[in-house]
């Protein structure tokens, strides 16, 4: 079973790391984690328009949502993949 919500400032480090590791998965390509952190940041402080949700188990978070105006984009976290049956469901 999984839950979603609207992430905080407390999710920060979390979904930096999430978007490193979707980056070097998906693409190849390392970030460069302030850069990240910068930008995820300014989300969460309202800043930017744009929201992140997580997604989590009863184990803790396992992906994420980002939503801008422009772009509706969705990550598991890669070490959990095997867990995550239903996870688009939730969404």
């Amino acid at each position: 079973m999984f839950s979603v919500r609207r992430a905080n400032i407390d999710d920060l480090q979390l979904i930096v790391d999430f978007q490193i590791k979707m980056a070097v998965e998906s693409e190849g390509v390392d970030l460069e984690e302030a850069t990240i952190n910068s930008g995820v940041g300014a989300v969460l402080k309202g800043e930017v328009t744009a929201e992140y949700w997580l997604v989590e188990s009863e184990d803790g978070p396992v992906g994420m949502a980002e939503r801008r105006s422009n772009l509706d984009s969705f990550s598991i976290c890669p070490a959990r993949l095997s867990q995550e049956r239903g996870f688009f469901d939730t969404l």
